[in-house]
C-alpha cells in the first residue's frame, strides 16, 4: 500500500514538473515610454520623394568670387599678379582743324550738358590741339578761356549761357605745341599753347610777361602746368 502511494506520489511530481517546463518564463517589466524617450531620431525629411522619381544631387558650385573692395596700387591679388591703379579715361582731347566757332562751342557744351544761346555776330574758325586729355571738371574754365582767346565772351543768364563778341582783338590763328618754328613777324593777333617742363607753369608766366604787347595776353593752366598766350604773332 505504501509503495503505491509512493507511485502516485512521483507521478504527481513528475507531471507538475512537466507543467512548469511548458509554461513560458515570467517576462519582467518594462517602461517603454522611458526607451522611448532614449532613442535619438534623425531628422525626418522636408518632402517625400515622390513615386517613380530619380533623385539629383544638386550641383556643386565652386564660389569664385573676389573681395569688392579694389585692390591698392602695389599690391598683388589672389592669382599673385600685379595689380596697378587703373588711369581715369573721363577726359576729352581738344583738337579741332579749321573748325568751325559754332562745332566747337556744341562739342563742348554737350559734353558739359549746358544750354546756350549763341550771338549771331559770333563767326570764325578755330585750330586747337591739345597734347593730353582735360577732365571734365576743368573743361569749362578752359572752354571759356578758349572763347576769350577767340575774341568771345561767356555770361551765365541762369538757365543757360550767353556767348556773345567781346571787345577784345580776335586771334587770327591758333598754335599749338611744337609750332613755335612756324611763328613770323606779323600783325595778326595768335594763339600759342605752351605746355612747360622743368619748372612750374606760374615761374614760367613771369618770364614771359614782360615780353607781351599791351593787347597780348597770357592764361596759366596750373592743373596742367600749360600756358596759353594770346598775342601779335611778330
Amino acid at each position: 500500500m505504501k509503495l503505491r502511494q509512493s507511485h502516485i506520489l512521483l507521478v504527481l511530481l513528475f507531471l507538475a514538473f512537466v507543467q512548469g517546463c511548458s509554461q513560458p518564463a515570467t517576462r519582467p517589466w518594462v517602461d517603454l515610454q522611458e526607451i522611448n524617450d532614449q532613442i535619438v531620431r534623425g531628422p525626418a525629411k522636408e518632402q517625400a520623394q515622390e513615386p517613380g522619381k530619380e533623385t539629383v544631387a544638386p550641383p556643386r558650385i565652386k564660389d569664385m568670387s573676389v573681395s569688392a573692395a579694389p585692390a591698392a596700387e602695389g599690391q598683388k591679388n589672389q592669382t599673385g599678379a600685379k595689380v596697378h591703379k587703373a588711369e581715369p579715361a573721363d577726359g576729352i582731347l581738344l583738337n579741332f582743324d579749321n573748325a568751325d566757332i559754332y562745332e566747337f562751342i556744341q562739342v563742348i557744351s554737350e559734353t558739359l550738358g549746358i544750354n546756350y544761346i549763341v550771338d549771331p555776330k559770333v563767326k570764325g574758325t578755330v585750330n586747337i590741339h591739345s597734347a593730353q586729355k582735360i577732365g571734365k571738371d576743368q573743361l569749362f574754365g578752359i572752354f571759356q578761356k578758349i572763347l576769350h582767346i577767340n575774341g568771345l565772351d561767356v555770361r551765365n543768364e541762369g538757365d543757360y549761357y550767353s556767348i556773345h563778341p567781346s571787345k577784345g582783338g580776335v586771334p587770327q590763328q591758333i598754335y599749338g605745341p611744337g609750332e613755335s618754328g612756324s611763328l613770323k613777324a606779323s600783325s595778326r593777333l595768335v594763339v600759342q599753347i605752351l605746355p612747360v617742363a622743368h619748372l612750374s607753369s606760374a615761374e614760367a608766366q613771369k618770364l614771359v610777361e614782360p615780353y607781351l604787347s599791351e593787347v597780348g595776353t597770357i592764361y596759366n593752366l596750373a592743373s596742367q602746368n600749360t600756358l596759353i598766350v594770346n598775342d601779335f604773332e611778330g
